[in-house]
């Protein structure tokens, strides 16, 4: 079997779908599939390496002059360029998200011959994202209905695939999401690398700063964290448009010695090995690559409950959910913080279900069993 994934990111630049793909690639390797990645060249990238032992092909995506929001384009056409030439290699091709130009280029691209298409798909709102890529035809949202197979990471995002997008069921499938075994470092190491100090309690958030995402609700929450954990501190991993809202709150609560924003970091694990406690406030998750990162880290987990925050993590056995008010949140947080005892519990019985139900090589197999139904 011969696989080639595609995604326009790709390591170092990568989001949530990016990083699945690279573990994918990586873990399909491991179980015998010869695979290789597509992904956009982007200035001061090289045209191609190996990354995780797996090829990696780097496409030309516009000069260095040219505006980002034009770069998913130029890629678009470069990729049907290649997918033509190179593609027929392949048994099949998988694109990493369907908001990406990567999944209408392959669907785009029809003969007889051309491998199978399998698309994966992560959020409620692919479609939208990609219709409102700059320079390319609107239509192409509806290509993607000619793939072969459609892949949700969630029961929750299959629903949107069938209901909202029309997909037939026949041809769509769930697989979670898989997560890389961590070994956390040592508190104090950590610490002291981040030049934080050991003493006090360190609740940690890592993700992007977006509507859904609800990191206000955790700085609304600190200050009643606080008035029982004084020297606590409140880190918040991550960048975007309501990251300006967010510290706008800091400061209008008078919070900006206890709160900590980083932006985008290199190296999450070393801020996962910091911290006591995980804070999760999202209720707008596929399922979520941070979540899963902290419960392979052996992390106590407060998270939101929902629905979709349920799939990934059983409230009460792996970690303290909660409803979406301050005083809830501020409760099961000071819990994980004062309870080390049920903090240790909750974190290994996560850790555990991370490893069991997201293990890379269990997914890999999955995806395998897809390829060869659509392979025939």
């Amino acid at each position: 079997m011969r696989v080639l994934v595609g995604s326009t990111a790709f390591f170092p630049w990568e989001g949530g779908a990016e990083r699945q793909g690279r573990l994918l690639a990586s873990a399909l390797r491991r179980v015998g599939v010869e695979v290789e990645y597509v992904a956009a060249r982007l200035p001061g990238s090289p045209r191609g390496e190996i990354v995780d032992g797996v090829p990696v092909h780097r496409l030309w995506a516009g000069p260095p002059g040219l505006p980002g929001r034009f770069r998913p384009a130029v890629f678009y056409f470069r990729l049907r360029e290649f997918l033509r030439r190179e593609g027929r290699r392949f048994d099949v091709w998988q694109a990493q998200g369907a908001f990406d130009v990567v999944a209408p280029a392959m669907t785009d691209v029809r003969g007889d011959g051309n491998p199978a298409k399998v698309i994966r798909y992560a959020s409620r709102n692919e479609w939208q994202r990609l219709r409102a890529v700059p320079c390319l035809p609107s239509r192409l949202a509806a290509r993607l209905t000619l793939a072969d197979c459609h892949v949700a990471n969630s029961q929750r995002t299959l629903a949107v695939m069938t209901g909202e997008y029309g997909l037939p069921p026949a041809r769509c499938r769930v697989v979670p999401n898989m997560v890389a075994p961590m070994s956390r470092a040592a508190t104090a190491d950590a610490r002291a690398r981040l030049g934080w100090p050991l003493g006090p309690p360190v609740v940690l958030c890592i993700s992007n700063f977006h509507p859904g995402k609800n990191q206000r609700r955790l700085i609304e929450a600190w200050p009643l964290v606080l008035s029982k954990y004084r020297e606590a501190r409140l880190v918040l991993v991550g960048d975007g448009v309501e990251l300006q809202h967010c510290r706008l709150a800091v400061r209008t609560l008078q919070l900006t010695g206890s709160v900590v924003f980083t932006g985008r970091v290199t190296d999450p694990l070393v801020y996962l090995a910091a911290a006591d406690v995980f804070a999760f406030p999202s209720g707008q998750e596929g399922q979520s690559n941070a979540l899963l990162e902290a419960m392979a880290a052996g992390m106590a987990i407060a998270v939101a409950d929902c629905a979709d925050n349920r799939e990934t993590i059983e409230p009460g056995r792996d970690a303290l959910s909660f409803a979406p008010d301050p005083v809830a949140v501020a409760d099961a947080v000071a819990t994980l913080i004062g309870d080390r005892g049920m903090a240790g519990r909750l974190g290994a019985a996560a850790r555990t279900r991370a490893m069991d139900e997201h293990n890379p090589e269990r997914v890999a197999k999955s995806y395998l069993e897809i390829y060869g139904e659509v392979h025939g």
